[in-house]
């Protein structure tokens, strides 16, 4: 594999760390655009399937991550290096939402860098030179580039066929490209400043190429941070600690955002593009991160929706995960994920009162729907389980989304169909996620003009059973419930939260559940919200994946249960707690975690993780609007 490097190498650079907020510059861009700093490794934009890391020792930028066969991957070779010997002084490097910037300047010049992406093919990097002299000056350049397959012109092209990939790379201007070089020469007259851009611009072999047009570039620049003003908007009038937090949680999701390519069809959001065995789209990932992006993007949303039910298969059935080739990883039909689908559209209505997409999703939505009923529910009692279409347990826990949770650890699988099966347990979380389907199917359907009876009668009993068969009044609490062994399954852990969450729990029943979730021996934690119960022995955050550690959808689910039985005061103080004591959350610098571990905050798991950015981006919203 290749390792590209796309540099402008003048100087040595101090780090952001020690100069943020030194630089003039800096400081003026950072006022202007009102977005918090942040610098990624890797910046994504527009739905790109190639990003660019941040040169954190010159001007320009660093080494690509392509994103192909369902892999991560950065090539190894330097792609083009630039050199101006005149000049000799210190730089500033800042992220302020949606670009790169850099600035530098010495007695003579000083020169700027801003980095964004033009449209999801093309990355665009102005550079503007100033002149503070009362003479012109004259810099030269010479850029050595790397790879062999060399256009001569104005334009250079490297092929990549790992990846199937192209990138080619254009200079406005006079420039020339000749046996691996690039060089240029820029006369500046005195007092002045002059511009030139750099277009990169990326495409898989088989897509449709939409290269962008050099006309205009100035005005692709603005957009770019208009748009970003935007999306930070709602959030000016929070503190400044949380307005940072937003910021990271909207780059988080719009770095991981992915346009249609392959066997995708519709655009969407990886969980992680950190992680190479996360660059697809998952089914329960994918509803939670739709929501999300209906506060700020609704048509994003809108697409991440249709990008899982493209794969709905003749039986209703969504797949766990689907990819955009599948050479190396197949989509995976093994089992599908928690029903949240209709959530997804209903909150994306409720924000948008798109009805046209109510009409387009309504029926998919109901053969999903009804497809747990046909090929989940082992003995028709009108309770689900967690199953899989292979009949492997590992699959079925799969599905349940908590792949190890304590919760499966005796579970057996009983056959319901050729291509169904299901665990013996009922899942108190799994059957209270579809009695909230039921309700948003049922608003959804009214919005449209459209009355389900029957569906308010099932909603109306699946309540009934939740309340009665998944609650023990000894312990005062919900749990799964086996079905060989007749009994409740007694392990704390956040599948409770869900019955909060969907409005099930009668209010003697959710003061019990908000007591046990507010005690300092169970989930009150240093970081608040572990996905088991913190006195249990099987209790092992730090390598428990769903035994321990805390997870921001969950933590999620819980505050919004506890403020729907008016437990607000509660709510609020655990929220701060976990906004504090998250490690990093609230720091400009650090990544958005997979996980956390409840006793001590730190960050677990994969970085840049979307389900956590989204969930949230979904309290902050809710703070907004409560102001």
């Amino acid at each position: 594999m290749s390792y590209f490097n796309i540099l402008i190498r003048y100087l040595l650079l101090v780090t952001c760390s020690l100069l943020s907020g030194l630089n003039p510059y800096a400081q003026s861009e950072s006022q202007e655009g009102n977005f918090p700093s942040i610098l990624p490794d890797y910046f994504f934009d527009n739905g790109s399937w190639f990003g660019v890391k941040n040169q954190e020792q010159s001007f320009g930028l660093d080494a690509p991550w392509m994103l192909s066969d369902s892999m991560g991957y950065i090539p190894n070779e330097p792609l083009v290096t630039f050199n101006c010997d005149e000049f000799n002084s210190k730089i500033t490097n800042i992220y302020q939402g949606g670009r790169l910037l850099q600035f530098g300047d010495n007695a003579e010049f000083s020169i700027t860098t801003k980095t964004i992406f033009g449209n999801s093919e093309s990355v665009l990097v102005e550079f503007s030179f100033t002149n503070k002299t009362d003479k012109f000056l004259m810099l030269n350049f010479e850029g050595q580039l790397g790879g062999e397959r060399l256009i001569e012109g104005n334009t250079s092209s490297f092929s990549y066929g790992c990846a199937n990939s192209h990138l080619l790379i254009r200079i406005t201007g006079k420039s020339i490209f000749k046996n691996n070089k690039v060089l240029f020469s820029e006369k500046i007259s005195a007092n002045s400043t002059t511009k030139r851009y750099c277009i990169i611009s990326h495409f898989f072999e088989n897509d449709e190429v939409l290269l962008f047009n050099d006309r205009g570039i100035e005005d692709l620049f603005i957009a770019n941070k208009e748009r970003w003003k935007t999306y930070m908007h709602p959030y000016r009038n929070l503190s400044k600690d949380k307005q940072l937090l937003a910021a990271k949680c909207i780059q988080t999701l719009v770095n991981n955002y992915r346009i249609p390519s392959g066997e995708l069809l519709h655009s969407g959001v990886f969980p992680s593009y950190h992680q190479g065995y996360f660059n697809g789209f998952w089914a329960w990932d994918s509803w939670k991160h739709a929501v999300a992006f209906s506060t700020f993007e609704p048509e994003m949303a809108k697409n991440q929706i249709r990008a899982m039910f493209d794969f709905q298969d003749e039986h209703g059935m969504i797949a766990d995960a689907v990819f955009r080739d599948t050479l190396l990883n197949g989509h995976n039909w093994r089992n599908t994920k928690p029903p949240l689908a209709s959530w997804s559209v209903y909150e994306v209505y409720n924000r948008t009162g798109d009805t046209a997409f109510v009409k387009e999703m309504l029926p998919k939505l109901l053969r999903y729907h009804e497809w747990w009923y046909e090929n989940r529910d082992h003995n028709n009692n009108g309770l689900c389980e967690y199953g899989s279409t292979d009949g492997t347990r590992i699959a079925a826990a799969w599905e349940s989304g908590m792949d190890n949770a304590v919760r499966f650890d005796d579970a057996k699988m009983e056959q319901n169909n050729l291509s169904a099966w299901s665990l013996d347990q009922e899942s108190v979380d799994l059957n209270a996620y579809l009695y909230a389907e039921k309700s948003d199917l049922l608003k959804l359907s009214e919005s449209v003009g459209k009355k389900m009876p029957e569906m308010e009668v099932e909603m109306k009993e699946l309540g009934g059973f939740i309340r009665t068969l998944f609650y023990d009044e000894e312990t005062h609490y919900f749990y799964d419930f086996n079905t060989t062994k007749n009994e409740l399954i007694k392990v704390l852990g956040p599948e409770a939260w869900i019955v909060l969450w969907a409005k099930i729990a009668a209010e003697r029943q959710a003061e019990d559940v908000v007591k046990v979730i507010t005690d300092t021996n169970h989930f009150n934690t240093h970081c608040p919200f572990p996905t088991l119960d913190a006195a249990h022995p099987k209790f092992n955050p730090k390598d428990g994946y769903w035994r321990g550690p805390v997870w921001l959808d969950q933590a999620y689910f819980a505050l919004v249960g506890m403020r729907n039985y008016g437990y607000i005061e509660e709510a609020n103080s655990m929220r701060e707690k976990l906004y504090k004591n998250a490690a990093g959350l609230m720091d400009a610098n650090v990544s958005i975690r997979e996980n956390y571990d409840p006793r001590n905050g730190e960050g677990l798991n994969a970085h840049h993780f979307s389900w956590s950015a989204g969930h949230l981006l979904l309290l902050l919203n809710e703070e907004v609007m409560v102001k």
